[in-house]
């Protein structure tokens, strides 16, 4: 069976500028009426990211609950899914963001 590679912890966060630009994108949308959804998307390797504060309460999809994630195999690097990868993921993504719409 296929299994992810060893990795190493990497951290990720956003800095000052990324924050206020999320703000207003978030606010933005409210304003329009529009439903903001976060993806955090599946790795290979992934980064440790603790969702700061400007992102709470928003609908979130963890894409490394995909239960393929980490299967080395479906991916061409440790971030980027090979075509059939792509295609198997599209369905389960799919499925996360119909149950967060209903």
């Amino acid at each position: 069976m296929d299994s992810a590679p060893p990795c190493q912890p990497d951290t990720a966060a956003l800095n000052r500028i990324q924050n206020k630009a999320f703000a207003n994108i978030s606010k933005t949308c409210a304003e329009k009426g529009i439903q903001l959804l976060l993806v955090n998307p599946l790795q290979l390797c992934e980064e440790i990211f603790e969702k700061p504060e400007v992102m709470e309460g928003l609908p979130w999809i963890e894409g490394n609950d995909w239960p393929l994630a980490k299967v080395d195999t479906l991916y061409y690097d440790d971030h980027h899914l090979e075509r059939g990868g792509g295609r198997a993921v599209f369905g389960w993504l799919a499925g996360r963001v119909a149950a967060l719409m209903d």
